[in-house]
């Protein structure tokens, strides 16, 4: 299917121009062709428009939330989500509305706002068989057993998985499998049980892919590929294997980089720092974390990310009180997110902290940096004279302003001349 033409003069019904467009939409999502797929989704609802198929419409609005989100716009992907839900309430309980409550059951999640998206997945359950768009049960299911799991309803959370990897089998659906297989992975994590981990390793046959190097270098991006790759990573952590594990790691979020895929590079981002924080490189694991930020456009990590990361909560903690964060959290993210980031967060014992490293000192970029902002030179200025770009020149000196515990300019400048004096 040729995802740049359009249906033409040869396709003159609305609803078949509008499912066509729709459909090239779902196979640029499988392509990671992110922006064609927005594209594509916008134009089968504008040719939808006035079209009496609401389930059509609805789906198109779920498409292009889910390429917001692949994209990093997760407050774009919301306010999509919300206003196809409040559409889609004003009919009865059907697919349509089952499709827009499990989206926006998936925002509530990342918004941290567990029990509203609890409320939805679990009025959305029943009507899941009748749902024609497969990814609507896998998600409701995959959400629902996040959330147990954060409550610590494990044996409940394990009862939805093995149901829907058993759907799953049947319907040969290997991309979403490769999902529950990180979920298993990661809820014996959390539950302490080693060996039901390994059992679930062996099913799914990582080790042998391994053996293989179906991770060893980079490849065009595969969701199921991804998945499996990070749950094999997570079990070499736990085996103390770290380099191997940020082998796998680093080649899976080199490839979604690659493709885009800016939602999924900041997770595996996050599983990098915790990575090399439980190798005892705290400075490598915040440059990670910060990496990450950047990434979620300094609003911070949403839930999922958090979920999928065990232990990341304590590389957070670790790096704001050590002050190495190179963006301050807005007050409403830590506010929305205390019980992540509150020092009484559950860790797995296997997760337990290194001892605290030393406070990273600068680096000769950062000491450059230093010297020309203490002669009163502009941002541009600044850049100019290092030969960087002026957003290079940013970055350098907003993690300057962190080292430094300043906020202003002058307060950075007489700090600068305090640690000049010191490093000559």
């Amino acid at each position: 299917m040729d995802l740049d033409a359009s249906p033409g003069a040869e396709e003159p019904d609305v609803f078949v121009a509008g499912a066509v467009l729709a459909a090239k939409a779902y196979q640029a999502l499988r392509m990671n062709r992110f922006d064609a797929m927005r594209r594509l989704a916008l134009s089968a609802r504008e040719t939808l428009q006035g079209h009496n198929n609401p389930f059509l419409v609805g789906y198109t609005d779920v498409l292009v939330a889910l390429a917001d989100r692949a994209q990093g716009n997760m407050k774009d992907a919301a306010a999509r989500c919300e206003e196809a839900f409040e559409r889609a309430s004003l009919g009865r309980r059907n697919p349509v509305w089952a499709n827009a409550a499990t989206a926006l059951a998936n925002a509530r999640y990342e918004q941290n706002r567990l029990d509203e998206a609890e409320a939805l997945c679990v009025e959305v359950l029943p009507l899941l068989p009748q749902a024609s768009v497969f990814e609507t049960f896998a998600i409701a299911y995959l959400m629902l057993a996040r959330i147990k799991t954060v409550r610590g309803k494990y044996a409940e959370a394990y009862r939805l998985l093995d149901y829907l990897h058993g759907v799953l089998e049947c319907g040969h659906q290997t991309r979403f499998l490769a999902h529950v297989c990180g979920e298993k992975i990661r809820l014996y994590l959390v539950e302490q049980a080693p060996a039901r981990m390994r059992v679930v390793a062996q099913e799914f046959g990582l080790g042998e892919r391994m053996r293989r190097g179906e991770w060893s270098e980079k490849r065009f991006y595969d969701e199921t590929w991804e998945r499996l790759g990070l749950a094999q990573a997570w079990v070499m952590m736990v085996r103390g294997r770290h380099d191997k594990a940020h082998a796998i790691l680093e080649t899976l979020r080199a490839s979604a980089h690659e493709v885009g895929y800016v939602s999924r590079e900041t997770a595996l981002l996050a599983a990098i720092a915790v990575c090399h924080w439980r190798a005892g490189d705290a400075m490598a694991a915040f440059a990670a974390l910060n990496r990450g930020f950047a990434l979620a456009r300094r609003f911070g990590f949403g839930r999922s990310v958090f979920d999928e990361t065990p232990g990341l909560q304590e590389v957070v903690i670790a790096a704001a009180r050590q002050r190495k964060l190179s963006y301050a959290l807005p007050d409403r993210y830590t506010t929305r997110y205390q019980d992540l980031l509150s020092a009484g967060a559950r860790v797995p014992r296997e997760f337990a902290a290194p001892p605290s490293a030393p406070l990273e000192p600068l680096t000769e970029r950062e000491l450059q940096m230093l010297k020309l902002l203490a002669q009163g030179l502009s941002n541009q200025e600044i850049s100019e004279r290092s030969n960087v770009a002026l957003s290079t020149t940013k970055w350098h000196l907003r993690n300057v302003f962190a080292k430094l515990d300043v906020t202003t300019r002058t307060a950075a400048i007489v700090k600068a001349q305090e640690r000049l004096q010191r490093n000559l």
